[in-house]
């Protein structure tokens, strides 16, 4: 369609409030097309209203939930093993476990009581294949408690086996917002990531990784992650 040459009618029937519908639809078209229209309204004074022309673009391409991990089959205080993932403790002897609280699952790590002065251990999803995907992003969930330092990272790589000291692999640091400063309990609520492009990630299979650094008792926090979630639009 183009801009000027707008000679079809929709007509509109006021049903709720300020909401209008038809029975009647705009023809289908494929994708990538441009639809531009306007819209003329008449008050009950009989005086006409009509908008600049406005335009779309069709898009038919769909985003998929690529992996999602609630962590809700995990056993509660017991190492996370579950659905692939990977736990690897660089140092010290402390894991990442599962926990419930409030009928909620998720996975924490905390070096207090640990008496060791280290604590360096890897959680790493599964292999999450991008090779078919343009587009994709990536977020989850995140809380601490008794903070007494930032000890959370969160990586990605595109190189590492599957298997193994992931510190022998590239990884690449994603900045997401992590909960922090709450020194005195648990934070009240999750902190969301916010949403991180990996887009230039795509044709590639990765592994996303929380690496947590502490030691008893320099860095004793508590890290909680959940809803762990990366989506995707296939290329085209």
């Amino acid at each position: 369609l183009v801009s000027g040459n707008l000679s079809n009618t929709i007509n509109l029937t006021k049903t709720a409030g300020n909401t209008y519908s038809t029975v009647s639809a705009i023809p289908a078209q494929t994708d990538g097309v441009a639809v531009y229209y306007k819209i003329e309204a008449t008050d009950d004074s009989s005086d006409v209203a009509i908008t600049s022309v406005l335009s779309y673009v069709v898009n038919d391409e769909t985003t998929n939930t690529i992996f999602f991990e609630d962590f809700e089959t995990s056993t509660a205080d017991a190492p996370i093993s579950i659905n692939n993932w990977m736990r690897y403790e660089e140092a010290g002897t402390k894991t990442w476990e599962g926990r419930l609280y409030n009928s909620n699952k998720y996975a924490q790590f905390s070096a207090y009581n640990s008496g060791e002065t280290s604590n360096i251990s890897w959680l790493i999803t599964p292999a999450i294949d991008l090779t078919d995907y343009a587009i994709a992003d990536f977020s989850f969930i995140s809380k601490d408690g008794f903070n007494n330092g930032e000890v959370l990272t969160v990586l990605i790589s595109t190189n590492y086996s599957g298997t193994g000291n992931p510190a022998l692999s590239t990884w690449n640091n994603l900045n997401p917002v992590l909960a922090s400063g709450t020194s005195s309990g648990y934070a009240t609520n999750f902190t969301e990531s916010g949403v991180i492009d990996i887009s230039s990630y795509c044709g590639n299979t990765i592994f996303i990784a929380y690496k947590y650094v502490g030691g008893d008792p320099s860095k004793t926090t508590t890290m909680q992650i959940d809803n762990i979630s990366l989506n995707g639009t296939i290329a085209t």
